[in-house]
């Protein structure tokens, strides 16, 4: 669903954009999540036990957090060798932020010897000051709206992350605010609120549905580690996960690539 959008950005309308952002950062969460329980598995079978690389990171209430969840090696790893030595926030408010900014855009060209990368690692960055400076106002937001405000500029710096160059991502953030219009597929045509609207290419609307409906259950459901702690070697547990295994056989044939490889 989201290939072909990220394909002809030119030609995606306001939800055709605002669908495949959401449908990326889904994409990537899944993808990066499965690949990371999945050598966390293969790892036991050989009595290995890796650390938990994935815990839950759109459930964060700010960006800090955020990357205390997402890839946690690869952060801990930045924050030990390049953060710290950097001076970390022992220094004062200014090398904090420098520390940060250069922490962030080196993350960034870990990724790929790009634009958008340099350029997704700076968003972070100023991510990461911006929420040092609103610390100091020692206001309080209720949990949720945290949470969603945190997931909304991750989900809009994936965008950039996903962009083949930084030109391909403005105009994509151009689209997703409205600067070619607000267009909305036939799918909403009885719904009063939208006057005007476009015929979709690339979504026709369950689309959204399910990702709306796998975005709740990001936010809602408990991940895999929590899970296992609770799990207990019963006939149904037996039974539910024989089917799983012979659900995933029989679609052994089906083409699937993990994202995550290329970095």
């Amino acid at each position: 669903m989201v290939e072909p959008a990220f394909a002809n950005i030119e030609l995606l309308s306001f939800y055709d954009a605002w669908s495949s952002a959401l449908g990326y950062t889904l994409q990537l969460y899944f993808d990066f999540s499965a690949y990371c329980e999945m050598a966390i598995g293969l790892a036991l079978l050989f009595g290995i036990r890796l650390p938990i690389n994935f815990n839950s990171p759109y459930k964060a209430v700010n960006i800090q957090d955020f990357w205390r969840r997402w890839h946690i090696t690869l952060g801990a790893f930045l924050r030990e060798y390049l953060y710290v030595p950097l001076g970390g926030s022992r220094f004062g408010a200014w090398r904090t932020a420098g520390a940060l900014m250069l922490t962030m855009l080196l993350g960034g060209l870990w990724h790929g010897a790009g634009w958008q990368f340099i350029v997704w690692g700076l968003m972070h960055g100023f991510l990461l000051v911006g929420l040092q400076l609103w610390r100091f106002t020692g206001i309080s937001l209720p949990r949720f709206v945290s949470q969603f405000i945190t997931f909304m500029v991750v989900l809009l710096a994936w965008v950039m992350f996903r962009c083949d160059g930084v030109e391909q991502a403005w105009m994509m953030y151009g689209t997703m605010f409205g600067v070619n219009g607000w267009g909305f597929p036939q799918l909403y045509s009885g719904l009063e609120l939208f006057d005007q609207v476009t015929y979709s290419s690339f979504f026709v609307g369950y689309e959204l549905l399910l990702m709306l409906a796998l975005t709740v259950g990001v936010f809602c459901l408990r991940n895999v580690h929590e899970m296992v702690r609770d799990l207990e070697p019963t006939t149904l547990n037996t039974l539910g996960f024989a089917v799983c295994l012979i659900v995933v056989i029989f679609n052994l044939s089906s083409p699937s690539s993990f994202l995550y490889f290329q970095f």
